[in-house]
């Protein structure tokens, strides 16, 4: 999550991780948008939260975000899961069979609910989606690209029209386009597990189940 200024104007991106954070942030980055490092950086924690990955409200704690124009990307909630899941399982060495458990949902919610807990908690990974935002936060969807439409609704939402720039990073480049990702498969229940976790996420952003 970045609190972004220019023309004495200020913006403030609230950062869903797995939702294309660092791409938006080189996109205003390179149309003159100045970046308060105080709420950019990975070595800031707050409540043992990096500042880069806040929910609400902690990130309403600092100066000029509260007035701040607001706004964030969502992400259908399997396909977020399913980017966030597959990149640990691929930092882990994760096989098949390691997955095999998730498809029962008590093991489900305990793998996810440790994670949030443990390895994930500082980076705020697996956090349902509707808990970073609230009722004055601007929502773009990530199914929509981040292209020409991104930049259109920007331009709707804040009156700043962006440049056609290309940028040379999009997510973790290690994971993303690491072809292990394929050897992976989600299970028809693990996709129910997902639809009963984050059951919210699918209503508050509007995706079908």
């Amino acid at each position: 999550m970045s609190l972004f200024y220019k023309n004495n104007s200020s913006i403030y991106h609230v950062h869903i991780p797995r939702t294309g954070g660092r791409f938006i942030t080189q996109t205003l980055v390179g149309n003159d948008y100045e970046v308060a490092n105080h709420t950019c950086d990975d070595d800031v924690i707050l409540y043992g939260i990096e500042c880069y990955h806040l929910h609400y409200p902690l990130y309403e704690y600092f100066e000029d975000v509260p007035s701040s124009l607001q706004f964030a990307v969502c992400r259908n909630p399997i396909t977020r899961f399913w980017s966030e899941f597959s990149t640990v399982a691929i930092k882990r060495q994760y096989t098949q069979d390691d997955i095999e458990p998730l498809n029962e949902y008590e093991n489900f919610c305990h793998w996810i609910d440790l994670e949030r807990m443990t390895h994930h908690y500082a980076k705020n990974w697996f956090r349902p989606q509707h808990e970073f935002v609230s009722d004055k936060t601007a929502i773009w969807k990530f199914e929509d690209g981040l292209g020409r439409s991104f930049r259109s609704w920007f331009y709707e939402l804040t009156g700043d029209e962006l440049a056609d720039r290309e940028y040379s990073y999009y997510g973790d480049e290690d994971t993303e386009l690491n072809p292990k990702r394929k050897e992976f498969t989600i299970s028809k229940s693990i996709m129910d597990n997902v639809c009963k976790y984050y059951q919210e996420d699918f209503k508050r952003f509007n995706y079908d189940e």
